[in-house]
This record gives structure tokens, C-alpha cells and sequence, in this order.
């Protein structure tokens, strides 16, 4: 099928091509970045008078304190704006960021 232009793997095989036409270079190495959010729950609301939006995540500082039926609460959590590529066990879903990136 037809890459779409604004993926990032379109963008470095564009990247590639240009290097390789022009001589700049002929090897380049590119790395995923796979800071991103996995949200639990999305809620958006959209009326004539009101526009709303509420994201929800276990790892969500505002869940420290919280009992999850399908899972125990470890109570490891970034803190706000201490999120920036946080490792185990801070950061549960580092094992679906890893396959998500490699994919």
C-alpha cells in the first residue's frame, strides 16, 4: 500500500533518499522516540455549550491511592511534569511502548 507522508518511517525513508540523491551520505541512522501517553479512557464532550475533553491512565499521579480490580496499585507513579521517559516500574507499559515502537 501507499505510505502515508507525515509517518515518521515515510519521513525518514525520504530523509535516506535525499541524503543518498544529493551525496551527502549514504548511511544514516534514525531512533523511535516512544515517549507518548496510553490512555485507559478518553471522554470527549462536544455541545452547544460545552467542550470538554477527560483523559484517564493508571499511571496517572491522581491514581496513587486507588484500588483496581483487574490489577494491584503499586503506587509508583511520575509526578506531574516527571513523566519524561520514566523506566520500570514507574512507567507499567513499557513492554506495549517497546512492541509499539518496533512494529
Amino acid at each position: 500500500g501507499q505510505m502515508y507522508e507525515k509517518c515518521p518511517r515515510s519521513i525518514a525513508k525520504k530523509a535516506m533518499e535525499h541524503l543518498k540523491n544529493s551525496g551527502i551520505a549514504d548511511t544514516a541512522y534514525f531512533g523511535p522516540e516512544n515517549e507518548f501517553f496510553v490512555f485507559d479512557s478518553v471522554k470527549i464532550v462536544d455541545t452547544t455549550h460545552c467542550s470538554k475533553y477527560e483523559v484517564d491512565t493508571e499511571e496517572g499521579e491522581w491514581n496513587d491511592d486507588r484500588e483496581f480490580t483487574d490489577s494491584y496499585n503499586t503506587g509508583h507513579r511520575p509526578r506531574n511534569k516527571d513523566g519524561y521517559f520514566p523506566v520500570q516500574p514507574i512507567d507499567s507499559l513499557v513492554d506495549i511502548r517497546s512492541e509499539m515502537v518496533q512494529t
